[in-house]
């Protein structure tokens, strides 16, 4: 079993010179999920190993489950819209020092219309995940966190834009990280 340096990065802490302007909004995560460990959500736990993660990167990147709900109903901060988050796991998305600006939720049962959904109305198309420290000046870019925690495993320094584009905003926060050069893997 090979260490994982996804572990071991840390997130960068949000100096001045990198305050984002304007500053993303903030997004709470759904009340009532569980941690995922292997004794409170084991259907969660399993999927995230079958997936390939470590123990410490399921700790790491924080998953919460809802899989103990047959529904469990959530409304965008607007309360337009609302969305089923029940037999999902969800993790959440950070920007600069640390502050959750959305979440990603992954459906468990296989059987779901949508596989991934995001938070409503939340600024994700403006930030990368995971917002952590480059050890070098070259990044490759992904769809997916599973992707980009098998990169970054590899010593590679991935990050998923959770959509199949890259927008202007997760450029310029590329340039702020100190990358200068991209390479898209799936990404326009």
């Amino acid at each position: 079993v090979s260490q994982s340096r996804y572990e071991e990065e840390k997130e960068i802490p949000l100096a001045p010179h990198l305050r984002p302007e304007p500053a993303l909004r903030p997004c709470a995560l759904p009340p009532g999920g569980l941690l995922v460990t292997e004794a409170a959500t084991p259907r969660a736990y399993q999927f995230l190993r079958h997936r390939g993660l470590t123990e410490t990167e399921i700790r790491a990147l924080k998953a919460v489950s809802f899989e103990q709900f047959k529904v469990k109903k959530v409304k965008s901060p607007s309360g337009v819209r609302e969305i089923d988050i029940a037999n999902r796991v969800l993790w959440p998305v950070y920007y600069l020092g640390g502050q959750i600006v959305s979440w990603q939720a992954r459906d468990l049962t296989g059987t779901m219309h949508q596989k991934y959904m995001n938070a409503m109305e939340s600024d994700i198309a403006k930030t990368l995940w995971p917002v952590v420290e480059l050890r070098g000046t070259r990044a490759i870019l992904v769809e997916g966190v599973f992707d980009c925690i098998a990169m970054r495993r590899a010593g590679l320094d991935a990050f998923a834009t959770i959509s199949k584009q890259l927008s202007e905003n997760q450029l310029k926060l590329l340039v702020h990280l100190g990358v200068k050069e991209i390479i898209l893997h799936g990404i326009s």
